[in-house]
């Protein structure tokens, strides 16, 4: 398409999503603030020009990169989910302060002239916006200077500037080799609260803002990072912290006159302590205890608070923790003050230098652990009444195997093949999210020979689903136990197997959909296995799953958690990564694992306290006592696996085991019969369908084979009375390869032979079903 867009079409008042990407389009971009349902708008790669349109309240994707936009981004678009600009050079601006109270919003600028300002506000934004530019430079120091202008009443100053003038054409601005270093607005008539929108002009030396009575507040931290040689606050309500940092850092002005903020003594302390070893918890919550996994490492982070922001000095921290059967059976350690030494009003900010760290070692994790805390150290007289008292519940979590198993997609390259096979190999890489986010005390990963298929493992008509039931298939006949991660070399869709039945339970009628008042639900077998990329946060999304975990409600709409507890789907608390190469703070506002959101977030992700103590409990319960393990019968079967989609019961080629445990009954509302050419039943069983996390309901059934007779036709029929039938002799043969001399499977094929790398004499084909008549 070609041209302008018509106006008229902005009258579509129930459109939700409107995309008119890669055209040649001019002209304006559409108002598209008329369209009160709109959700999506694309418009990228064409040649829009002129601002930015006013977006609807209900717009959440806005993609209009490489077009001619110019002028600032709107206010509006602080309430967009994701915003893509990247590549119009005329738009230009600070970031809207509006931005700030987003929790997140997945931004990208490059290309473009907006900047993040060097402000404490945007520290969360500036960390979740990918490509983002600092702002700093000649042009940016007009745009702080006419900042400044809006937001301390300059239509009221005694001299007004022209905001389209230079900053040197200014009354009361100096500027030096085209920067702002100096700024004289002393008695101009300035009011309101003093921010950190001076700190901004980084090149500063000289600030006087003396005999504005309107203007007070108090000064920020982000002031002691200027290089001031002037500065004065005389005639002002304007105070400086009373802090040592604050100290060193005005006895370095050459000329200086600035009140002291005069409540130094009216602070109420109080101590936050926080623990964690992958998400942190209060450690006095009344309501939620906080639960640790023996033997690993806990980060203990403790916030010291006052009444009064930024006005008080932190003192020494003596930390004590105390067990039984340990040498020595007390670990003490005196921390002194953050770097930070201003005191905040709130606790768990999160930021780098306003907390006491301490690492609690892994041997003094143990059932029984006391920790105390006292404000002060070593010399400080003590008494039973200053220390904190808590008492960590610790618990052993079993220990989890995990084996990543290579999957070769037949016709895909060596080079492709080599990517998975490097993840299996670095398995401390692979597995660092997993290991260090998750509760788990042991983890033994190992690599497995890799798994060739024929399956389409990306596109549209892709059967990620069909290749995961293929992998249990293959992990039961090598009688494994155990997880495993199948990890692809391409850019493929992940699917898992999840321990969730599909909503079916049992009331004084029989099978109905869990929603029925009385229902009980009836539980199925763990699951184990799962399929993705070949990168650390993949695989731990997808082992997610096989533990319990449904989505977070970030950018995704399917299976979502419905008690997920932070609508953004971010972690809600701040953690902590022990990954020997890591050791760095996990951001609160960091997306959950769980969700879609941790590539583009450019945090990557992280473990909700939600979901990490939701893991702990899946993982305790998988204990089985012994009257509730399935009774097993060994012998040749029919294995069966199946998908239901929509109401639809789709039945997949059946592969042939010589000799296998199989369960000798089943539960559920799903019926399955296989019978004999002349109608004879040889087998009817029932089962459940289990959810797999990207895939729907599938299920997995093995049917016995006595006396060599193999059934002619399969039928499923669901709780709803439909059918699904395979007849067996129009079904494409399966074929099995192992390797000779392991017995491991090492290729299922679905869709013909396998490929020239194994027809060698290392390995053997199991080619077909053969049914005796």
């Amino acid at each position: 398409m070609s041209g302008s867009i018509p106006s008229r079409l902005t009258d579509l008042r129930k459109l939700t999503w409107w995309s008119v990407s890669q055209n040649d389009l001019t002209g304006p971009m559409p108002n598209i603030s008329k369209l009160p349902k709109l959700k999506h708008f694309g418009g990228a790669w064409n040649d829009f020009t002129g601002p930015i349109s006013e977006l609807p309240t209900s717009l959440e994707y806005l993609y209009v990169s490489s077009n001619d936009l110019h002028g600032p981004l709107p206010a509006s678009s602080a309430k967009l989910h994701t915003l893509r600009i990247m590549d119009n050079p005329k738009v230009e601006g600070f970031v809207p302060l509006d931005y700030v109270n987003r929790q997140w919003i997945d931004v990208q600028l490059r290309g473009t002239g907006v900047c993040i300002p060097a402000s404490s506000q945007y520290d969360a934004m500036r960390s979740a916006t990918t490509e983002s530019k600092r702002c700093v430079g000649t042009h940016f120091d007009k745009l702080t200077l006419n900042w400044l202008f809006e937001e301390f009443g300059g239509k009221q100053w005694s001299t007004i500037w022209d905001l389209s003038d230079d900053p040197g054409d200014r009354d009361g601005v100096t500027v030096t080799n085209g920067r702002v270093t100096g700024i004289d607005l002393s008695g101009a008539g300035l009011s309101g609260e003093i921010d950190e929108a001076f700190t901004w002009l980084s090149e500063l030396e000289e600030l006087n803002l003396s005999d504005n009575g309107d203007l007070d507040g108090r000064l920020t931290e982000r002031y002691l990072q200027q290089s001031l040689n002037l500065f004065d606050l005389s005639g002002t309500s304007v105070c400086a912290p009373q802090t040592a940092a604050f100290d060193r850092w005005l006895s370095d002005i050459a000329t200086v006159d600035v009140k002291r903020c005069a409540d130094r003594q009216k602070a109420i302390i109080k101590i936050w302590p926080t623990m964690n070893q992958a998400i942190q918890r209060i450690v006095q919550d009344p309501v939620k205890q906080v639960y640790l996994v023996e033997g690993r490492p806990a980060r203990l982070r403790v916030w010291v608070t006052a009444n009064k922001n930024g006005v008080y000095e932190a003192p020494e921290l003596t930390v004590r923790v105390v067990g039984s059967g340990w040498s020595p059976p007390m670990l003490t350690e005196y921390i002194e003050a953050p770097k930070d030494e201003v005191l905040h009003i709130d606790n768990l900010d999160g930021k780098a230098g306003t907390s006491y760290d301490m690492t609690i070692p892994a041997d003094y994790v143990t059932p029984g652990m006391t920790v105390y805390l006292k404000l002060g150290n070593k010399s400080t007289p003590i008494t039973n009444r200053d220390w904190i008292e808590y008492r960590p519940i610790v618990t052993d979590v079993p220990a989890m195997e995990l084996t990543i198993v290579p999957i070769y997609q037949t016709g895909e390259s060596k080079a492709t093949r080599d990517v998975a096979d490097a993840f299996a190999a670095d398995t401390d890489k692979a597995t660092a999210v997993l290991k260090w986010g998750f509760p788990l005390r042991e983890l033994d990963v190992a690599p497995r020979s890799g798994i060739w298929t024929d399956h389409r493992l990306t596109g549209s008509d892709s059967n990620e689903w069909l290749l995961v039931m293929d992998l249990v298939w293959a992990k039961h006949d090598a009688g494994e136990t155990g997880y495993w991660y199948a990890v692809s070399g391409l850019y493929v869709r992940g699917v898992a197997e999840t321990p969730r039945l599909s909503g079916y339970c049992v009331d004084a009628n029989g099978w109905t959909r869990c929603s029925s008042s009385g229902a009980v639900p009836i539980h199925g077998s763990s699951s184990s296995v799962s399929f993705g990329r070949a990168t650390s946060t993949y695989l731990a999304h997808e082992v997610g799953h096989t533990l319990n975990l449904m989505h977070a409600p970030c950018r995704v709409t399917v299976d979502v958690d419905p008690g997920f507890p932070y609508d953004d789907g971010t972690i809600g608390q701040w953690g902590y990564d022990f990954y020997p190469r890591s050791n760095w703070n996990v951001d609160s506002k960091t997306p959950d694992l769980m969700g879609y959101c941790t590539e583009s977030s450019g945090r990557g992700g992280w473990l909700s306290d939600y979901n990490y103590e939701k893991v702990m409990a899946y993982r305790d319960s998988l204990s089985v006592a012994p009257d509730m393990v399935p009774m097993m019968t060994r012998g040749p079967a029919v294995v069966i696996s199946g998908q239901v989609v929509d109401g639809r019961i789709m039945i997949g080629s059946p592969i042939m085991a010589g000799d296998v445990k199989y369960l000798r009954e089943g539960r559920g509302p799903y019926r399955i019969d296989a019978m004999t050419e002349d109608g004879l039943i040889v087998y009817s069983g029932s089962f459940s369908t289990t959810q797999m996390a990207h895939a729907g309901e599938t299920f997995m059934v093995t049917i016995p084979v006595e006396d060599g007779v193999v059934p002619s036709e399969i039928m499923v029929t669901g709780p709803d009375g439909v059918t699904g039938i395979l007849q067996m002799d129009d079904a494409p043969p399966v074929t099995v390869v192992r390797d000779r001399s392991t017995g491991e499977i090492v290729g299922i094929f679905r869709n013909g032979p396998p490929p020239i790398e194994l027809t060698g004499p290392g390995h053997e084909v199991e080619a077909g079903i053969s049914r005796q008549r």
